[in-house]
């Protein structure tokens, strides 16, 4: 089934999401349970790890947040292997066409966001064929300093907010009501034993990598901005 991102205008990333108000949540939680990645760490409950999630757009790109219930937060060491610890993994296939057969993968975009050592990260894990850029001239692989990032923990919640605008970051993306594109997201979790099982938009018992045909559709609607 669809999900739907509100126009909400202007939105200052630094993890209050004073400018989400309005928009369309989507709760994750017991029924939303990722690929198990180790059988001896199980999940516990909506205190263990649940989560809300909105998408926002305006047309200067596309906004994710996601609020985590998470009592125990445990990152990774570096921002390249944080999918190992407490993060957040986002895909999206701009085009919208992956299929099983045929996963059309040039366009899909994947960013793995962290809180390491007090810092957020948006690494780019997955880009668009031939947008090269940064200083090496890349196309992925890289802590992407054109994604405004902001991670902050208290207690035991985990705010995300992210910020892709669209030309550095998102050149395959329509930006304009009732367009769409293909979405996903992975929120990690690690208690400090290991990475064990998350959420997910992908079917119960699978994950979005690889599997670009697994994406939801992302729809974008009129909001605050229109």
């Amino acid at each position: 089934r669809p999900l739907f991102a509100k126009a909400l205008g202007n939105i200052i990333v630094d993890g209050n999401l004073n400018e989400w108000v309005g928009a369309e949540w989507v709760e994750l939680g017991e029924n939303n349970l990722s690929k198990n990645f180790n059988a001896n760490l199980r999940h516990q409950g909506a205190l263990d790890l649940s989560a809300k999630l909105a998408v926002a757009w305006s047309p200067q790109g596309l906004a994710v947040a996601v609020v985590v219930t998470d009592d125990r937060h445990h990152t990774a060491e570096a921002p390249a292997l944080a999918w190992q610890g407490d993060s957040i993994q986002i895909y999206l296939d701009p085009l919208n066409d992956a299929t099983a057969e045929n996963a059309n993968r040039q366009d899909d975009v994947e960013y793995l966001c962290s809180l390491i050592g007090g810092e957020s990260y948006a690494w780019l894990a997955k880009g668009v064929e031939g947008n090269y850029r940064g200083n090496a001239n890349q196309v992925e692989g890289f802590r992407d300093v054109d994604a405004s990032c902001k991670i902050v923990r208290t207690g035991t919640t985990t705010v995300y907010e992210l910020f892709l605008p669209h030309k550095p970051c998102l050149p395959g993306v329509e930006l304009s009501p009732d367009a769409a594109c293909g979405f996903s997201i992975l929120i990690n979790d690690d208690d400090g034993d290991g990475r064990k099982v998350g959420l997910t938009l992908a079917p119960p018992g699978t994950e979005p990598y690889g599997a670009p045909h697994l994406q939801r559709d992302l729809i974008l609607v009129k909001g605050t901005e229109e």
